[in-house]
């Protein structure tokens, strides 16, 4: 239905209220709207999701939330959901393989049509139509009213669609990664498809008054490198990239709220091929700065209440265990031992599913480790099974009658296994015989460390079993991500636990804790610094979980240095301390060389975010100095401190 002419009073009005530049979006235009309201109610048959493409856009995404849930409410459109695709990586922001992941979790929340929005961009007029477009596409940014764009073949901004329509299409291209033409290239795929195109028509408003743009360029500088060579290959039809072959890994899921109106973030690492699309990459400092202010996603919400937070990689721990009820296990192998676990053309993996009635399963990796899954009936047969594998298991670094096993636990639980002061983790090895070591660094973009057990098959076999009997009466407390072998750290194994390509190989670290000692305490609820370790880029950023309000707590750390690398990090008249600390944030202290050490000590103040990025710049500086360099390559020759 048309809406209705209205006086040239109620126009007049209409523009008044939308003109102000201190508007409150969704002030009430009754008159403007009664009628519309009718022609959406075909919409509550239908179940919408919004897909939010995104990355660093905090203040935009404050605003968004509260005015969508107003404005489809004012439509009489009460079934849908928002989800926040948060792109968690170091390549270039890529939008349309963002909106070919909201399409995948548009469907797991039972949708059937959904809309590819921006966060920046904020519908003001009531009769832009968010209901189920029956026939073609619903193009509610029309170039005719957007307040930038006015190019016909542009359909960007606000896209209605089926689901179904979507994967006729095979969704967006996926190689387009920085600065736009993905819209573009998805107009061809629409008019090639015989899809119409609606826009919306006889509106009141103009291109200022239709929508508010959230987009400051002043602020939001566009990524316009390759930006002439990419127009030039838009012409170069892309019929191959898509929903079928977007690659990407789930990191974590949440269900928030903004003023109390509720949404989803899904983080996500995108994929690529880096020899093929160079493109892609993100480099030096303004990866950096995009990693971190994205793993702060969480913490610079103000005012968003966290209702609860699921799974890594699944939404639930029964689908995780593939139908098994019982007790899980998950084991942190190296991949050279995955093909006798497997056996030849997969024969003893079936034998161990058949006799023990396991699900057993090792996903594939393309690093030096991966992760075995087993879950069983019940512990007693979860023991038994694992007494079958570990002969596979021994990579040959033990003796004939030894073995070592790694074990992957949720942090939370660790400390319940160490105990205070390190009582139970000895009472362990006391009962058990066996030697048991607990990490203290999660594993990279994960929340789980690794127990180490070592010693004879019965001792480890033994040792297990009680740490799972401690883990079952010790539920999972906060965020629960599971750690993926693609998300693999050379530079970061050691601390966590992981496998090297090597068994020779030696941390690099030039930074070491200044205490010398790497025990495993209990991991505190609140950050506690006694020393840093060689950290990775995720870990430095942020991206490891703690307390909310232990944020803004002002903390001090102090890593020493080999005295020779001082001026490597000064830099020529300060110049690289001082671009340090203004990019952490950090105070930085570099206490002056004394003559009866040889290193120097480096003093590290600031918030817990302020700190793990100075420790990563730090690092950053001397392994790209040729004096870090040449420490490094020493380090690994003679075996590090």
């Amino acid at each position: 239905m048309k809406p209705e002419v209205k006086t040239k009073q109620a126009v007049i009005l209409y523009a008044q209220l939308y003109m102000k530049s201190n508007v409150n979006f969704l002030e009430p235009v009754d008159l403007l709207i009664r009628e519309q309201a009718s022609s959406f109610s075909k919409s509550q048959l239908h179940k919408l999701c919004v897909v939010v493409p995104f990355r660093d856009r905090f203040y935009e995404l404050q605003k968004f939330v509260p005015h969508i849930h107003q404005f489809l409410h004012m439509q009489r459109i009460f079934d849908f959901s928002i989800i926040v695709i948060n792109q968690q990586d170091s390549y270039r922001f890529n939008r349309a393989a963002l909106i070919n992941v909201g399409y995948f979790e548009s469907v797991n929340e039972s949708c059937d049509y959904f809309a590819m929005h921006d966060v920046d961009l904020l519908p003001l007029n009531k009769h832009l139509n968010y209901g189920y477009p029956v026939d073609g596409v619903y193009h509610v940014a029309s170039p005719e009213y957007h307040p930038l764009y006015h190019y016909e073949k542009y359909i960007g901004g606000i896209l209605i669609l089926k689901l179904d329509d979507f994967k006729h299409l095979n969704g967006m291209s996926n190689k387009y990664w920085g600065w736009g033409l993905e819209d573009d290239e998805f107009y061809l795929r629409v008019v090639k498809n015989g899809l119409k195109i609606h826009r919306p028509k006889n509106l009141l408003t103009d291109s200022n008054t239709t929508f508010h743009h959230l987009h400051d360029e002043h602020v939001r500088q566009r990524d316009f490198r390759k930006k002439h060579r990419r127009i030039k290959e838009l012409y170069k039809r892309d019929q191959m990239s898509g929903l079928s072959n977007v690659n990407y890994s789930v990191l974590h899921r949440t269900e928030m709220a903004i003023e109390g109106k509720n949404f989803f973030v899904v983080n996500v690492a995108l994929r690529c091929n880096e020899e093929k699309t160079p493109c892609s990459m993100l480099k030096g400092i303004c990866a950096r700065q995009i990693l971190y202010l994205s793993f702060e996603i969480v913490r610079k919400m103000n005012g968003m209440k966290r209702y609860y937070q699921d799974e890594s990689l699944h939404y639930s721990r029964k689908r995780r265990r593939s139908g098994h009820e019982g007790p899980e296990l998950r084991l942190l192998i190296a991949s050279k031992s995955a093909g006798a676990v497997i056996g030849k053309g997969g024969e003893n993996i079936k034998r161990l599913r058949s006799q023990y009635c396991a699900s057993v399963n090792i996903p594939d990796s393309n690093t030096p480790e991966r992760v075995l899954n087993i879950s069983c009936a019940n512990v007693a047969t979860l023991t038994d099974c694992l007494s079958d594998l570990i002969p596979r298991l021994d990579d040959g670094k033990s003796g004939p009658q030894e073995a070592e096993v790694r074990m992957l636990v949720h942090q939370s639980q660790a400390g319940a296994i160490i105990g205070r002061a390190g009582f139970k983790i000895k009472e362990l090895r006391d009962i058990t015989g066996a030697g048991i070591r607990v990490y203290s660094e999660c594993a990279p973009m994960s929340t789980e460390r690794v127990i180490q057990f070592s010693g004879d098959k019965e001792k480890i076999v033994n040792a297990i079993r009680h740490v799972k009997e401690i883990c079952e009466e010790t539920p999972i407390k906060g965020v629960e991500r599971l750690y993926d072998a693609n998300n693999y750290d050379v530079s970061y194994a050691l601390d966590y636990g992981g496998y090297t390509t090597d068994r020779n190989w030696r941390s690099n670290s030039t930074m070491r804790r200044s205490s010398g000692i790497h025990s495993s305490p209990p991991a505190p609820s609140t950050p506690h610094f006694t020393g840093v370790n060689e950290i990775s880029p995720m870990q430095a950023l942020g991206y490891s979980p703690m307390s909310l309000y232990a944020e803004n707590l002002i903390a001090t750390v102090q890593v020493t240095i080999p005295k020779e690398l001082g001026g490597t990090i000064i830099g020529k008249g300060g110049e690289r301390i001082n671009r340090i600390r203004e990019e952490s944030g950090a105070q930085i202290v570099v206490d002056p060389p004394t003559p009866d050490s040889d290193e120097r000590i480096i003093t590290i103040s600031g918030t817990t975010s302020q700190i793990k990025l100075g420790q990563y710049l730090l690092q950053q500086c001397v392994r790209t100095s040729s004096a870090g360099r040449k420490i490094i390559q020493q380090q690994s020759r003679y075996g590090g401190f």
